[in-house]
């Protein structure tokens, strides 16, 4: 069949604002990956974006910074104050109408709702194009309300604005795992892209414009398209969007995450919305391409056994340690979990790194248990964890720790990312994971609990090689003398970095960066 436009027109409404807080990254971070990931498919001619740019004082299209494929990909359409405002009313960002404006301009046979920090993946874009173009036998592509479920990107995985690369190293391992939210029965939000073939878009004329406000305009939709077409959810057939969340902690009902005035709900809507000028068919509204068409490099991340300059003294790090912070989340720790209070040190040393600087993998070598894991990623939600699992199977087998983490990881509602568990002979067990991950290792953040002298300072050693720059290395032993040797052999082999004991004598944090003197 020959169309005579692309086959999915992905619309998005937005602002140049500061909305949920560095709205330009996240924006422009979307765009270049979904342009990047349609390139690389060989589908980019197949997909167009037409950004609603609502009401901005700069438009978009001259500040977002573009690829070349994000600047092909993406039109703007720019609805300027003078034509805005005065239909907005008091509403700060009526959604439903920039929603319409863009639906009415897009030249897709289907056209999907999208938000503007939403990620596609390569196999979610297969998926979903196999789809359009009719290949999955008995689905009914032009005759439904079709609807994708997003998950969340932790808060504090985005507020290390990854790269295209370090987003595609987490996704690969975790995007399948990360919490997906909860839709609401029979109404079919919230979502990510709500997708319809564009003759039902126009026959239903659109999102319901009375809305103005926040909410209900989804499930409106939702209702309406519903009474004639039936509701089927795309994730059913491998489409799976992950959303960069932006609040620290998701509460919808926090007046201080939600200020906006609420829409009223209407349960029984008609099917035609608006009249015959929805969208804002009767204006002549510009449509630009990006101004600030920019190479996207695919930078590495830095190589792993450097260091990086800390702007902090020994002892500042040593107060930083001890500050209300961390040792609230480690009295917090105490109420839910029975901690060895030889671990102590140790696990200060964890919680303070994974608040300050949040690791995205975290690696514990001799691991018995999962208190020290659950912790991490406690303060550090979408932390990928990995466990080279204790010899001493007198002490815990595999399988019950496998079950014991499991429970502390998953039950407490903090796990959010990938967990795995290497067996067998400690002494490979690093050398092993390396050879084994997708990718090249690099750990943000590692504990040693240092049992096997000799054995735990291979350990030691070679994890320090995968050692991120900045990254920390926790070494715990079960006495003075056993911390020793592995501390000494860590720093013949990493002379570059810095050894701060703790005066437990059995505790020292390792740092793959140097500190001022003072």
């Amino acid at each position: 069949m020959v169309r005579d436009g692309p086959l999915l027109s992905l619309v998005i409404p937005a602002r140049n604002d500061s909305y949920m807080g560095d709205f330009k990254w996240r924006f422009a971070t979307c765009l270049n990956y979904l342009a990047r990931n349609l390139d690389r498919i060989g589908r980019l001619g197949d997909v167009e974006v037409v950004v609603c740019d609502w009401n901005s004082d700069v438009p978009l299209h001259r500040e977002l910074e573009l690829s070349p494929a994000a600047a092909e990909l993406v039109r703007f359409l720019v609805v300027p104050p003078e034509v805005a405002r005065p239909i907005q009313r008091d509403s700060p960002f009526p959604i439903v109408l920039a929603q319409n404006a863009a639906i009415r301009r897009s030249r897709g046979t289907f056209i999907g709702q999208t938000d503007s920090d939403v990620l596609y993946t390569p196999a979610t874009l297969l998926a979903l194009l196999n789809l359009l173009e009719g290949r999955v036998p008995g689905v009914p592509i032009d005759r439904a309300y079709w609807a994708a479920p997003r998950r969340q990107l932790p808060y504090r995985q985005v507020q290390r604005r990854p790269s295209l690369r370090e987003l595609d190293a987490y996704l690969l391992s975790s995007g399948s795992l990360l919490p997906q939210d909860q839709v609401g029965a029979g109404y079919a939000a919230p979502t990510a892209l709500v997708l319809l073939h564009r003759d039902i878009w126009h026959a239903c004329r659109g999102y319901d414009q009375r809305f103005l406000y926040w909410g209900w305009m989804d499930i409106d939709l939702a209702l309406r398209v519903t009474q004639r077409y039936p509701l089927l959810y795309l994730s059913n057939f491998g489409v799976n969007l992950i959303h960069l969340e932006h609040y620290a902690q998701r509460n919808y009902q926090d007046p201080e995450h939600q200020p906006r005035r609420a829409n009223f709900p209407d349960d029984d809507p008609a099917f035609e919305a608006n009249d015959a000028d929805w969208g804002l068919a009767s204006h002549q509204l510009e449509l630009a391409r990006a101004e600030r068409v920019v190479d996207v490099p695919e930078t590495p991340p830095a190589a792993a056994g450097g260091v990086v300059e800390w702007d902090l003294t020994p002892w500042q790090v040593q107060e930083q340690l001890y500050a209300s912070t961390v040792q609230g989340l480690l009295q917090q720790w105490r109420q839910v979990c029975r901690i060895d209070p030889a671990d102590g040190n140790a696990l200060t040393a964890l919680a303070w790194y994974a608040l300050t600087h949040t690791p995205r993998l975290y690696v514990e070598a001799g691991m018995i248990g999962a208190t020290a894991a659950a912790l991490v990623a406690a303060a550090s939600p979408g932390v990928e964890v990995i466990g080279l699992v204790c010899w001493h199977r007198e002490v815990r087998d595999e399988t019950s720790l496998a079950y014991g983490a499991h429970y502390v990881l998953a039950g407490l509602g903090r796990h959010r990312a990938a967990t795995r568990f290497l067996t067998g002979d400690p002494a490979t067990a690093v050398e092993r994971l390396a050879a084994s991950h997708p990718g090249p290792l690099t750990v943000d953040l590692a504990l040693v609990r240092v049992r096997d002298a000799a054995t735990s300072a291979e350990q030691a050693r070679q994890l320090g090689l995968y050692l991120a720059p900045g990254g920390a290395l926790v070494l715990l032993a079960s006495d003075a003398t056993s911390l020793a040797p592995a501390a000494e052999a860590l720093r013949q082999r990493h002379p570059q970095f810095t050894f701060l004991p703790f005066n437990d004598d059995i505790t020292m944090l390792v740092l793959a960066a140097r500190l001022r003197s003072g």
